[in-house]
């Protein structure tokens, strides 16, 4: 549905296409799939019709295993397209003057999203490229926080991938994100830069806040299973091929 709320993001065919081609398939389908109930809504706004719930989840290769060092950087991990919003991350992050801290970003461009991204390269901010999840795992578990702070998500995986790991989250305060993240997670305002930077300080500086977003984390994803979501939706497609 970011075709449509957020269509800046993609480039001119990938948009028409979209714009064109969904709402054909959302009625001639039998049934519609979605991962958060935003997207549901969503759905509803834009196409007409119904869809179900069925959330994503986290590889369970993620799981923490044991106790990690905390290194002083923070981790960012997403596609590099403009509604991750890692210009005013990155504006945010010089703005809180942690110089203690380095900002770690993971991923790679991706041609179908419109390449005004905005985003400079400074001394103090690594980007990766992409990298394997072995890697990723060591990254989420070794790093002080993990940010998301992103203009519209559908749902969300990596924030979930940082809990199963052990790591403190700051997230978007967007609606997908709330339903995803629950009371796991520090929340800012992805469109204020000197948010950004106060909730990144609040959550470097701030030992105790760390372990209780470490501990609701652990707790939040279990509501997630790839297990739990692959049996409904095994369910629903019996039930519309009968």
């Amino acid at each position: 549905m970011a075709v449509f709320d957020f269509s800046s993001a993609y480039s001119f065919l990938f948009k028409k296409y979209y714009q064109f081609i969904l709402p054909q398939i959302g009625q001639s389908a039998k049934k519609v799939f979605t991962v958060s109930c935003f997207s549901q809504e969503r759905i509803k706004i834009h196409l007409g019709i119904p869809s179900i719930v069925i959330p994503n989840s986290v590889n369970q290769k993620f799981n923490q295993t044991e106790n990690h060092r905390k290194d002083k950087y923070i981790l960012a991990v997403s596609s590099l397209d403009p509604k991750k919003n890692f210009a005013g991350l990155i504006n945010g992050f010089l703005s809180a003057d942690i110089k203690d801290y380095t900002l770690k970003v993971i991923g790679s461009s991706n041609r179908v999203f419109n390449k005004n991204t905005q985003v400079k390269h400074y001394n103090n901010v690594t980007f990766t490229g992409y990298i394997k999840d072995e890697e990723l795992k060591q990254l989420y578990q070794n790093a002080t926080a993990f940010i998301y702070p992103s203009f519209y998500e559908g749902f969300g995986i990596p924030p979930l991938e940082a809990m199963a790991s052990g790591c403190p989250t700051i997230v978007s305060d967007i609606p997908s994100l709330r339903e995803v993240c629950g009371d796991a997670s520090v929340y800012v305002n992805p469109y204020d830069t000197a948010d950004i930077a106060n909730k990144l300080k609040e959550v470097c500086y701030n030992s105790e806040l760390q372990a209780y977003l470490h501990k609701k984390g652990l707790e939040n994803i279990r509501r997630f299973s790839w297990e739990d979501s692959s049996i409904k939706l095994m369910h629903y497609i019996s039930e519309a091929t009968q």
